[in-house]
């Protein structure tokens, strides 16, 4: 009943010759070696974490979202895999409500300082570039910033 399918276009997404492959997509990559369940492996891996640390109101739907959303997957598993990016969040965490204020996220915190994850995309992926430490404050001119490359 299942049988293979190809499909053919016109962009090459990998070159073989003899024995060594050239990736022209990623994203092809992740399609015929089936990275989805690593990269929800190392986002479960991750909200346990989170969840541990007890600063997110909500917490399940935040882990549902992330969970279902394959941008924040790829996301979080880029976070987790960065050294010490989730345990510097949780150990700075203190500093989230002036990050919030500078930045003008759409973030709201309890009046305890514990996120209240909403559901909305744009709150997720504010989130999620305050894990990644993405917000910065330039030397010279003292403006507040976000590393797009983060």
């Amino acid at each position: 009943a299942d049988k293979p399918v190809i499909g053919i276009d016109e962009q090459v997404d990998i070159l073989i010759h003899n024995n060594e492959a050239a990736i022209f997509s990623r994203f092809a990559l992740e399609n015929i070696f089936d990275l989805n369940d690593y990269f929800t492996k190392k986002t479960q891996e991750a909200m346990g974490i989170l969840r541990r640390s007890n600063q997110i109101l909500n917490f399940n739907q935040f882990e549902r979202d992330c969970l279902n959303d394959r941008t924040a997957i790829k996301r979080v598993t880029k976070i987790i895999n960065s050294q010490n990016l989730i345990n510097d969040f949780l150990a700075n965490f203190s500093n989230l409500p002036r990050v919030i204020t500078e930045a003008e996220l759409s973030i709201e915190l309890d009046a305890s300082g514990m996120i209240d994850y909403r559901g909305s995309r744009e709150e997720r992926n504010h989130i999620l570039s305050c894990m990644a430490d993405r917000y910065y404050i330039s030397l010279l001119c003292g403006k507040i910033g976000e590393d797009e490359l983060r």
